[in-house]
Formats: structure tokens, sequence, C-alpha cells
């Protein structure tokens, strides 16, 4: 409830001199810094005859809600479901991101907590739905905020099956946020899985140049651009441009990088692009380095005209089927396209 005079505290709740009439008393009181449970025992002390037309007036004009009386607002919503989030406590997490987008629909953090729950549990349609609200949340602004929440909606989609619509969706963000690298990234994908290799490439090289202005380094993009110009035709200038690229490899992680490219090149064995060690296969991140890998020795072999062996690969990198590599998402593509 907002205070008519928030500075003026105890000096608020003090009686007005003269004849009480309930209406100055109540004036007075409401005045009071965060003092309305006090204001509603002193109310106690008039009838409802003295009282029912000044308080309902004077709450009309301060556009009063109810949320003193105990409800909780929005943003309290919001704040209990990030605690019962943490808590694990998923289902009741979403009920509150739910409410409290019901309360303030324009408070769009609770349309993105809520949706990115609701798709960890599959509810893509669900998630949808949220992050369509939450554009709408934002959709005056047509701000960043607006763009992130077209690029998950884009990628709830895409978990869905609908690239077309995926497509649009990042398409649209990209407007709003053209300098967004990983939305580059992102579209080239969903060009590649459309079997759009002009439009994928141009895509993974302006991940690489935004992402170069940021000071960071789209890697895997340099490997997709290798692919894209070999299915192109561009097969020497490919390796060329790769070959220049593995001299001055990223410092975020130039062993797997060299690995992977140096293979591609035909530098490295093949040996060289898995996890090592014993209990490799028992950590997530190595399951996505194997995905990842198994799609790479796949592309090259399919690449070079051994469909066969490269279907074999990238039947090895479905395994585990439930990765989230996005080498895994590229090989079932594939292996969707040999099956043709």
């Amino acid at each position: 409830m907002t205070m008519l005079w928030p500075n003026q505290g105890a000096a608020a709740n003090r009686r007005p001199a003269g004849q009480l009439d309930g209406s100055d008393n109540l004036a007075a009181i409401v005045a009071a810094d965060r003092a309305f449970p006090a204001a509603v025992a002193e109310l106690g002390r008039y009838t409802k005859l003295e009282l029912v037309l000044p308080v309902g007036l004077l709450l009309l004009w301060l556009g009063f809600d109810g949320t003193a009386l105990g409800q909780q607002t929005a943003k309290e919503y919001l704040e209990s479901g990030l605690a019962k989030q943490g808590q694990g406590q998923n289902d009741a997490a979403i009920a509150d991101y739910d409410r409290a987008h019901e309360l303030d629909p324009k408070l769009f953090d609770a349309c993105r907590h809520g949706g990115e729950l609701k798709r960890s549990k599959g509810d893509l349609d669900g998630a949808i739905a949220d992050f369509t609200k939450g554009i709408a949340a934002c959709q005056e602004a047509k701000s960043i905020h607006t763009a992130f929440f077209y690029g998950l909606r884009s990628s709830a989609r895409h978990s869905k099956g609908d690239v077309d619509g995926a497509l649009a969706d990042m398409s649209e963000g990209l407007k709003l946020y053209p300098e967004n690298h990983s939305f580059f990234h992102a579209r080239g994908i969903l060009f590649y899985l459309k079997r759009d290799w002009k439009s994928a490439l141009a895509d993974f090289r302006s991940a690489i140049q935004h992402a170069a202005k940021w000071g960071a380094d789209e890697e895997v993009c340099h490997l997709y651009v290798w692919i894209m110009r070999k299915r192109l035709g561009e097969s020497e200038s490919a390796n060329e441009e790769l070959a220049l690229y593995l001299e001055s490899p990223p410092k975020s992680d130039p062993r797997r990088v060299a690995a992977t490219a140096g293979y591609m090149l035909d530098r490295v064995p093949e040996k060289s692009l898995f996890p090592r060690g014993s209990n490799a296969m028992s950590h997530w991140w190595d399951d996505v380095m194997r995905c990842n890998a198994w799609y790479v020795v796949g592309m090259k072999h399919l690449l070079s005209g051994d469909e066969a062996r490269a279907m074999e690969c990238f039947k090895e990198s479905m395994k585990p089927s439930d990765n989230m590599a996005e080498g895994q998402m590229l090989a079932k593509a594939e292996l969707k396209a040999l099956a043709k």
C-alpha cells in the first residue's frame, strides 16, 4: 500500500486536535508509515455508519488493492516461486510464477522463470505459452528482454519439432538484438536442420564476427563453416580457412579445437577427439564431448563419401539418447537425411 506522506514517521499517528469525526482521524492514520495494522485497530473505535462513506472514498482514492490486508503482491509471489524452486518444489514454484503473472501481466521475470521451469519438466506447450506472455509483457519496450523471450520461445519450439516456428522466432530476436552472436549460432543450426547450407554458412560467419567484437570466440562455428563450405563444393578453400584458424586457436579450449580441426584436416588421429581415462564416460561433460566427437567423425566420413561408416558414427553419437549435446542433435538430423 502506497503511503501519502512516507517521511512523516510517527508524527502521522498523532491524533489531530479538535473534534474527531472518523474521516479526519482515518486520513492521519493512513498517512502513517507502514502502520496499517494499527490503523485497522484504531478504526474499530468508530461505528460503521460513521466510517463507511469516508473509508470507502479514501480507499478508492488511494487505489487500494487489498494487499495490506495479507494478500501477496506479484513480486512476492515471484520471490516465493524462486525460493520454492531453489528447494526443489517445482510444481509449487510454477503455481507462484503463474499467480505473479496474473497479478502483474508486465512482470516478465515470472514468465521467464515459469517458462524455463515448465520446459525443464517437459511441458513444452506451457513453456511456449509463458514465453509468449513474456514477449507481450515487454513488447512496448522492444528491448533486449523481448529479444531473449523470442530466443527462449524459439528453443522451446525447436524442442517440440517446430523448426519453422523456431526459425521465425530467432529471426525476430535478431531484429531486436542483431549483435547477439549466440542467436546467429542458434539460427545457423536451424538453417542447417533445414539443409539450407548457404544461410547456415552466413549465420555461422556472423556468429564468429560478433563474438570477436566482445572478445569471445565461437570456436565451434569455425568447424561448422568448414562443413558448410565442404557441402557447397568449396573444399580447398574450406581447408585453407580452417588451417588459418588453427594458427591462432582460442585460449578457452585450444587443445579441443586443435584436435577437432586437426582431425578434419588429417593432421591428428580419430582417437584424439575422445575423452581419456577409465571413468571418462561416467561424467556428463565427457558424454557431451563424446557425442560431439562421433558427430565430427561421422561428418568427415560422410563428406568423403563413406555413408555406411558415417551412419555408424552418427548412431554412436546418439548414446545416451537423452544427451543435450549439439553434435547429437545434428547427428540425428544426418541419420534422418541418410534414411530417405
